[in-house]
Protein backbone atom coordinates (compact mmCIF):
# COMPACT_ATOMS: atom_id res chain seq x y z
CA UNK A 1 0.00 0.00 0.00
CA UNK A 2 3.17 2.03 0.87
CA UNK A 3 6.17 3.47 -1.04
CA UNK A 4 7.96 0.55 -1.40
CA UNK A 5 11.17 2.60 -1.79
CA UNK A 6 10.24 3.98 1.76
CA UNK A 7 11.37 2.48 5.26
CA UNK A 8 9.71 2.97 8.26
CA UNK A 9 9.10 2.05 11.76
CA UNK A 10 5.67 2.44 12.84
CA UNK A 11 5.72 2.74 16.57
CA UNK A 12 3.18 3.12 19.78
CA UNK A 13 3.90 6.17 21.25
CA UNK A 14 2.26 5.68 24.71
CA UNK A 15 4.17 2.77 25.02
CA UNK A 16 7.89 3.87 23.54
CA UNK A 17 7.61 7.82 24.04
CA UNK A 18 10.72 8.31 25.93
CA UNK A 19 12.66 6.00 23.39
CA UNK A 20 11.86 8.18 20.82
CA UNK A 21 12.72 12.08 19.98
CA UNK A 22 9.69 14.51 19.13
CA UNK A 23 10.86 17.11 17.03
CA UNK A 24 11.18 20.88 17.64
CA UNK A 25 10.25 21.12 14.04
CA UNK A 26 7.51 19.64 11.54
CA UNK A 27 6.26 20.39 8.60
CA UNK A 28 3.04 18.69 7.21
CA UNK A 29 2.06 22.10 5.67
CA UNK A 30 -0.91 22.45 8.13
CA UNK A 31 0.22 25.33 11.00
CA UNK A 32 -2.15 23.66 13.63
CA UNK A 33 -0.93 20.46 13.63
CA UNK A 34 2.79 21.28 13.56
CA UNK A 35 2.28 23.72 16.22
CA UNK A 36 0.33 20.75 17.88
CA UNK A 37 4.19 18.42 17.46
CA UNK A 38 6.26 21.60 18.04
CA UNK A 39 5.29 23.06 20.65
CA UNK A 40 5.40 19.73 23.03
CA UNK A 41 1.50 19.64 22.68
CA UNK A 42 1.30 16.06 21.37
CA UNK A 43 3.58 14.91 24.30
CA UNK A 44 1.85 16.71 27.25
CA UNK A 45 -1.32 14.38 25.27
CA UNK A 46 0.65 10.95 25.49
CA UNK A 47 2.05 11.16 28.97
CA UNK A 48 -1.59 12.67 30.27
CA UNK A 49 -2.89 9.75 28.40
CA UNK A 50 -5.81 11.20 27.27
CA UNK A 51 -5.52 9.63 23.84
CA UNK A 52 -3.90 6.82 21.43
CA UNK A 53 -0.57 7.99 19.08
CA UNK A 54 1.07 6.07 16.66
CA UNK A 55 4.33 7.83 15.03
CA UNK A 56 5.73 7.05 11.93
CA UNK A 57 9.77 7.31 12.25
CA UNK A 58 12.24 7.19 9.34
CA UNK A 59 15.75 5.56 8.95
CA UNK A 60 17.02 8.16 10.84
CA UNK A 61 14.64 8.22 13.44
CA UNK A 62 13.05 11.40 12.38
CA UNK A 63 9.06 11.58 13.12
CA UNK A 64 7.44 11.50 9.53
CA UNK A 65 4.18 11.53 10.53
CA UNK A 66 1.51 10.68 13.47
CA UNK A 67 -1.90 9.61 14.23
CA UNK A 68 -3.98 10.02 17.70
CA UNK A 69 -7.47 8.39 18.17
CA UNK A 70 -9.46 8.08 21.24
CA UNK A 71 -13.32 8.63 21.86
CA UNK A 72 -16.15 10.36 21.41
CA UNK A 73 -20.10 10.26 22.16
CA UNK A 74 -22.30 11.54 19.09
CA UNK A 75 -25.72 12.26 19.62
CA UNK A 76 -28.04 9.19 17.55
CA UNK A 77 -29.89 12.07 15.20
CA UNK A 78 -25.64 13.01 13.51
CA UNK A 79 -25.54 8.76 12.50
CA UNK A 80 -29.20 7.61 12.48
CA UNK A 81 -28.91 7.05 8.73
CA UNK A 82 -25.65 4.96 9.41
CA UNK A 83 -26.70 2.93 12.27
CA UNK A 84 -28.98 0.28 12.14
CA UNK A 85 -31.60 -0.92 15.06
CA UNK A 86 -32.81 0.57 18.30
CA UNK A 87 -30.00 3.02 19.48
CA UNK A 88 -29.62 4.95 22.41
CA UNK A 89 -29.58 9.17 22.29
CA UNK A 90 -25.84 8.44 22.47
CA UNK A 91 -23.37 6.34 20.75
CA UNK A 92 -20.06 5.59 21.54
CA UNK A 93 -17.16 6.13 18.73
CA UNK A 94 -13.47 6.14 17.76
CA UNK A 95 -12.58 9.65 16.94
CA UNK A 96 -9.59 10.17 15.10
CA UNK A 97 -8.16 13.24 16.50
CA UNK A 98 -5.73 13.74 14.45
CA UNK A 99 -3.32 12.41 11.58
CA UNK A 100 0.23 14.53 9.92
CA UNK A 101 2.19 13.65 7.64
CA UNK A 102 5.57 15.18 6.66
CA UNK A 103 5.10 17.43 3.52
CA UNK A 104 8.07 15.44 2.19
CA UNK A 105 6.53 12.00 2.54
CA UNK A 106 3.10 12.83 1.74
CA UNK A 107 1.41 10.79 -1.03
CA UNK A 108 3.03 8.03 -0.23
CA UNK A 109 0.90 5.89 1.34
CA UNK A 110 1.69 6.55 4.85
CA UNK A 111 -1.84 8.59 5.65
CA UNK A 112 -3.61 5.44 4.59
CA UNK A 113 -1.76 3.08 6.76
CA UNK A 114 -2.28 5.63 10.06
CA UNK A 115 -6.05 5.63 9.17
CA UNK A 116 -5.93 1.96 8.91
CA UNK A 117 -4.05 1.43 12.23
CA UNK A 118 -6.55 3.78 13.42
CA UNK A 119 -9.69 1.39 12.28
CA UNK A 120 -7.67 -1.71 13.95
CA UNK A 121 -7.28 0.30 17.22
CA UNK A 122 -11.15 1.18 16.52
CA UNK A 123 -12.00 -2.72 15.95
CA UNK A 124 -9.76 -3.83 18.57
CA UNK A 125 -11.55 -2.11 21.28
CA UNK A 126 -15.31 -2.97 19.72
CA UNK A 127 -14.69 -6.65 20.21
CA UNK A 128 -15.18 -5.95 23.80
CA UNK A 129 -16.94 -2.81 23.94
CA UNK A 130 -19.08 -2.26 21.05
CA UNK A 131 -18.64 0.91 19.07
CA UNK A 132 -20.88 2.34 16.18
CA UNK A 133 -18.07 3.51 14.10
CA UNK A 134 -15.28 6.15 13.44
CA UNK A 135 -15.77 9.82 13.77
CA UNK A 136 -13.29 12.71 12.27
CA UNK A 137 -13.09 16.47 11.32
CA UNK A 138 -11.64 16.74 8.13
CA UNK A 139 -9.24 19.66 7.60
CA UNK A 140 -10.39 21.49 4.91
CA UNK A 141 -9.57 20.17 1.67
CA UNK A 142 -8.76 16.41 2.84
CA UNK A 143 -12.59 15.31 2.74
CA UNK A 144 -11.82 13.36 -0.98
CA UNK A 145 -9.05 11.43 0.94
CA UNK A 146 -11.25 10.27 3.57
CA UNK A 147 -14.84 9.59 1.53
CA UNK A 148 -12.56 8.08 -1.78
CA UNK A 149 -10.51 5.84 -0.07
CA UNK A 150 -12.66 5.17 3.06
CA UNK A 151 -16.37 5.24 2.62
CA UNK A 152 -16.25 8.03 5.19
CA UNK A 153 -19.45 10.04 4.67
CA UNK A 154 -19.98 14.23 5.83
CA UNK A 155 -22.74 14.23 8.74
CA UNK A 156 -22.96 18.31 7.94
CA UNK A 157 -21.21 20.82 6.25
CA UNK A 158 -18.13 22.26 7.18
CA UNK A 159 -17.99 23.44 11.07
CA UNK A 160 -17.37 27.68 11.54
CA UNK A 161 -13.07 26.60 11.72
CA UNK A 162 -13.76 24.86 8.27
CA UNK A 163 -13.31 20.99 9.07
CA UNK A 164 -16.22 18.72 8.34
CA UNK A 165 -17.43 16.35 10.38
CA UNK A 166 -17.34 12.63 8.62
CA UNK A 167 -18.13 9.37 10.09
CA UNK A 168 -17.79 5.78 8.60
CA UNK A 169 -19.92 2.78 10.42
CA UNK A 170 -17.84 0.01 12.82
CA UNK A 171 -19.36 -2.68 9.91
CA UNK A 172 -17.42 -1.04 7.02
CA UNK A 173 -14.26 -0.26 9.06
CA UNK A 174 -14.18 -3.75 9.64
CA UNK A 175 -14.74 -4.35 5.92
CA UNK A 176 -11.57 -1.85 5.14
CA UNK A 177 -9.55 -4.02 7.13
CA UNK A 178 -10.12 -6.74 5.75
CA UNK A 179 -9.58 -5.73 2.26
CA UNK A 180 -6.44 -3.92 3.58
CA UNK A 181 -5.21 -7.51 4.53
CA UNK A 182 -6.58 -9.21 1.28
CA UNK A 183 -6.68 -6.48 -1.12
CA UNK A 184 -7.90 -9.00 -3.98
Amino acid sequence: MNDPDLTYAQVNLNEFLDDVKIPKKFNCGDAVLDKYVTSGNLKRAIKSENLHATGLFDESQNLIGFMTVGFAILDKARVKTFVKGNQPPHLPVAKVIMIAIDERHQRRGLGTDLMLEAFFKAVTVHQTIPLKGVYLDAAPGKEAFYTETFGFAELEGPSPAGSTPMFIPIEDVIAALSEADDPE
